[in-house]
């Protein structure tokens, strides 16, 4: 690996950020500070990764996957974040830094992706009709490259949102990309309205259009359901 002006991120998960003079620093509190080199970073905490965006060709294909996906993209992402995490990464579940973040200490957008994984995405996994599943397959592929590829490490808790945002506004909106059941209307038949809420809230963190559709909409239902008597679980 040639030196990088960008964060590097240790076998153990934790960020070195480049400062200017050959050498990296170790991020995180000052007790733990350390001033290495990239030799020695790849001899005392090696193997290393560049931490990076998503490619073109990522970018392209994970677009192309929620598109193929119709209005079962977000719970194909859903799941396929589930699989990721459960299958691939469940060895690392309380682990800070977290492999989802890129080595970064664990932030709320990192929490709301655990979150999901664990809970919505299971469910979406074990129902097939409400998941596409060569993307779910497709994605996970992507994901565990994100995270677990020799050379670079991409943030999934912060490039699928971004992707997906991508992929909402070009869609015209959640309710081209998300099922009847994850619909912020009422629905006796659907997900909570919690679930529905925090499913939107991340994976339209980085939509415009499709973002404000959607808070608009979970305002309004959660209004009538607290005049309902609905409190917040």
């Amino acid at each position: 690996m040639e030196a990088t002006n960008g964060k590097l991120v240790d076998a153990s998960w934790h960020t070195w950020e480049h400062r200017g003079d050959g050498r990296y620093q170790r991020v995180g509190p000052a007790e733990q500070q350390q001033l290495l080199s990239l030799a020695q970073l790849q001899r005392h905490v090696g193997p290393v990764r560049t931490v990076s965006r998503c490619s073109s060709a990522d970018t392209e294909r994970v677009l192309h996957l929620l598109e193929h996906a119709g209005d079962r993209a977000a719970g194909s992402a859903l799941a396929a974040l589930h699989t990721l995490v459960h299958q691939r990464l469940g060895h690392l579940a309380d682990h800070d830094p977290h492999p989802l973040n890129a080595g970064q200490r664990l932030d709320e957008e990192t929490a709301r992706a655990l979150a999901l994984a664990r809970g919505l995405g299971g469910r979406l996994a074990q129902r097939p009709n409400r998941v596409d599943a060569h993307a779910v397959a497709e994605l996970t592929c992507v994901l565990e490259r994100w995270t677990c590829g020799p050379l670079l490490l991409v943030p999934v808790a912060a490039e699928l949102p971004r992707l997906f945002g991508i992929h909402a506004d070009r869609a015209q909106g959640w309710p081209r990309v998300a099922d009847r059941w994850l619909q912020p209307h009422p629905n006796a038949v659907g997900d909570a309205v919690d679930t529905v809420t925090e499913a939107g809230a991340y994976l339209l963190a980085r939509a415009t259009a499709a973002r404000s559709w959607f808070l608009r909409a979970a305002e309004d239902r959660i209004e009538d359901l607290v005049a309902a008597g609905w409190t917040a679980r």
